[in-house]
């Protein structure tokens, strides 16, 4: 690869996804060069709520709503944290910026 280069690896909770990022800085991304790696993980909407009630006619707290955000931010957490792991198993220096 050229240097400055950029190259973008989809991650995500898989493992083949994980296969894929090791691939990627084995084969592509000299530790001695110039290249940008960008991680994208796009993280899944919270599910639909058609209704302040459920099946019982109960309203949802605001609980259960911060309860399903939180799950999302975890869980993004929780990829980006692996991602990087395996990042730094191959070039020791790893920067993020989550947006």
């Amino acid at each position: 690869m050229k240097k400055g280069s950029k190259i973008v690896v989809a991650v995500d909770e898989s493992e083949e996804s994980t296969h894929a990022l090791s691939w990627c800085l084995k084969n592509l991304v000299p530790s001695n060069s110039n290249t940008t790696l960008f991680l994208l993980y796009v993280k899944p909407p919270p599910p639909p709520v058609y209704s302040l009630f459920d099946a019982a006619g109960l309203v949802f707290s605001g609980d259960v709503v911060a309860n399903v955000i939180n799950f999302g931010t975890q869980s993004v957490q929780s990829v980006m944290e692996r991602a990087e792991a395996v990042c730094r198993n191959f070039h020791g220096d790893v920067s993020t910026l989550l947006s």
